[in-house]
């Protein structure tokens, strides 16, 4: 930094501020003179001064008020004070105002001059890089607050979002869950009236009436199955799965399953096998359940078979 630095000399005798200058600038420094306070005071306020050099004793302004003074303009510019032995006391006042050092004139010799300086240098440099550091600081601080209420902003209206899309989805179930029921109820009242039409109580059937309600039936027996996975799919979104666990024939559920698979498979000529044999022990579940898993099971090897294959289910104890 001694290159670019600049030297404010004050100094009431020319020929102490023409031989500081030339000492300064023999350094590498920029050296400016000032020959009392007020000279001073406008080149501090004009030019931007890395150290000052100022003597205590000046006719005018001293160099206590040209140190407050000089506060105001630049409260970071460092300020070294020259004076006498008699003055010394002056001098520690000076320092209590924010002098950074003092010098005493007559100098013994110029690199206690030079050495002083350099430190003065040094900490502008260091008073500069800490408040280019502070500011880079206080910046990010703000940017990382102006995240932060974007973050929050944000946060907010994704809770806002995701209320809205909750209340959405529990207004979709319950209504998905009436349409399913008034579903299974109308499919209930079908069956009951095919089942009332198959007993001939109303007026003999021919053989194309059977076997359409046997179609009917069965058609409606899908239905129910579907309405069913629905209403199963929806307790297991919400977490409301109750199982029902208790001895278990799994040769009727597999038989179970198979009853209504079997009309599909006949439609696409598929040979659906069942081998169950009948002395199996129970098993502790859900049978209801386990019957819809075995269906789902059994249909979709049916509905993914070619036409004219083979689709086996068989239960072993081992």
């Amino acid at each position: 930094m001694a290159e670019s630095a600049r030297i404010l000399i004050i100094d009431d005798e020319e020929g102490m501020r023409d031989f500081l200058s030339f000492v300064f600038k023999t350094e590498g420094y920029q050296a400016l003179t000032a020959a009392d306070g007020q000279e001073a005071l406008e080149l501090v306020e004009r030019d931007n001064i890395d150290a000052i050099l100022t003597d205590l004793k000046m006719p005018g302004m001293d160099g206590i008020e040209l140190l407050r003074r000089i506060r105001e303009l630049d409260r970071n510019v460092v300020v070294v004070i020259m004076t006498a032995y008699a003055s010394l006391q002056s001098a520690l006042e000076a320092m209590k105002y924010g002098a950074y050092d003092y010098l005493l004139k007559p100098f013994d010799d110029v690199d206690t001059v030079m050495d002083t300086i350099a430190r003065a240098v040094e900490r502008r440099r260091l008073i500069k890089r800490n408040a280019r550091l502070l500011d880079d600081l206080q910046r990010a601080n703000q940017q990382l607050n102006r995240m932060c209420e974007d973050a929050q902003q944000q946060a907010g209206e994704l809770k806002q979002a995701y209320d809205e899309l909750k209340s959405l989805d529990e207004r979709k179930t319950r209504f998905m869950a009436r349409v399913s029921r008034a579903l299974l109820d109308s499919l209930a009242h079908i069956q009951g009236h095919v089942t009332l039409l198959s007993s001939e109580r109303l007026g003999a059937l021919g053989d194309e009436q059977r076997e359409a309600l046997v179609d009917v039936k069965q058609r409606a027996g899908e239905l129910i199955r579907l309405v069913n996975d629905i209403l199963y799919l929806q307790e297991a979104e919400a977490g409301q799965v109750q199982l029902s666990p208790r001895p278990v024939s799994l040769a009727a559920v597999v038989e179970g399953a198979c009853r209504p698979v079997q009309a599909k498979a006949d439609e696409q000529a598929i040979t659906l096998d069942c081998d169950i044999p009948e002395a199996l022990p129970l098993v502790l579940g859900d049978e209801a359940r386990l019957q819809q898993a075995v269906t789902h099971l059994l249909d979709n090897a049916v509905k993914f078979s070619p036409p004219f294959s083979r689709v086996s289910v068989s239960l072993r104890q081992e």
